[in-house]
């Protein structure tokens, strides 16, 4: 009986979390943001993707969590290259995947800057 019932707690916290945990698509600047929440895994994985004007530009994401899990903010950084750098005026798309540790209901923003070196 309480092997049951324990299985059933269990059973009723991942269905929980799976409907509290809504995936997100969310956009900045040009840049777009979308993950999920994964259960097994405790934690959501993302993907952010967007255009930055030329191939030395690099794109960085850091995944800022508070303290209690209850908040995200995907802080994207468009780094520029060396001013000594000559490069090619194209626009390239650039994706960046990663994965954090948060709770099955946080609130996720997305915050893009630009880097001047």
């Amino acid at each position: 009986m309480t092997k049951l019932f324990a299985t059933a707690i269990i059973s009723i916290f991942l269905v929980g979390c799976s409907i509290l945990a809504q995936p997100f698509d969310l956009t900045s600047e040009g840049f777009r943001a979308t993950g999920s929440y994964d259960a097994t895994n405790n934690g959501w994985s993302y993907t952010v993707a967007g255009d930055i004007p030329t191939p030395c530009h690099d794109l960085t994401v850091v995944p800022a969590v508070d303290s209690t899990g209850n908040a995200v903010t995907l802080l994207v950084t468009v780094i520029a290259p060396d001013p000594e750098v000559i490069c090619v005026q194209s626009v390239e798309h650039k994706e960046v995947k990663g994965a954090f540790p948060a709770n099955p209901t946080a609130k996720i923003t997305l915050s893009v800057q630009n880097s001047d070196n």
